[in-house]
């Protein structure tokens, strides 16, 4: 589907009913460009809440494509799409930490879900509980944290987190399990303060 070889990029393509020439080198970018379109905001999500960091995730998810699009063929090979896309989100946000050496921190919410408009105040408290979240999120240790990003945001199953991360499946839930509890405690304590 991806590779490079010069013969395919040069070698017109005619799909039924159009008239136009398409090259593979265009059926690449389109197939690109769906991969995206349909994976963007989980993994944008998913660099956010595990950098804390918005521009940041921005640019690990573009480093994630570009990198894509100059190497296609580990993509093709790839048995779960959506599992290799959070493994490279995940890989290319511990580099970023690695090399600012920065905390997660709090941002609001990716979250863009259309349909009616909320009023302001439950536009407010949904931020609000955002932040809560992301703050209570920043606050568990990373091993834990990356855990719940890959669940929730990443929405893998405990197997493919186990592969991607190198663990036991009950290394895993068990990281899981403690994460939940943490944050349960830290989110029942910013309830009382409010």
């Amino acid at each position: 589907m991806f590779s490079d070889s010069s013969d395919e990029n040069r070698s017109p393509v005619r799909p039924l009913g159009m008239g136009a020439t398409v090259t593979a080198r265009d059926l690449k970018r389109i197939a690109l460009n769906e991969v995206y379109q349909k994976h963007k905001n989980d993994l944008a999500s998913a660099a956010f809440h595990l950098l804390g960091d918005m521009p940041a995730a921005e640019d690990v998810l573009q480093d994630v494509f570009v990198r894509l699009a100059k190497n296609g063929r580990c993509l093709a090979r790839a048995e779960d799409l959506r599992a290799y896309l959070v493994s490279s989100v995940l890989n290319r946000a511990r580099d970023v930490l690695r090399r600012r050496r920065i905390e997660p921190g709090t941002a609001g919410s990716l979250d863009d879900r259309g349909g009616s408009t909320p009023g302001p105040d439950a536009v407010a408290a949904e931020k609000d509980d955002a932040a809560h979240v992301a703050e209570a999120l920043a606050g568990i240790p990373e091993e834990q944290r990356e855990v719940v990003v890959l669940r929730v945001y990443g929405q893998l199953r405990f197997r493919e987190i186990a592969e991607i991360l190198g663990l036991s499946i009950n290394t895993v839930q068990s990281r899981h399990r403690y994460a939940l509890e943490a944050l349960r405690v830290r989110l029942t304590k910013v309830g009382a303060n409010s």
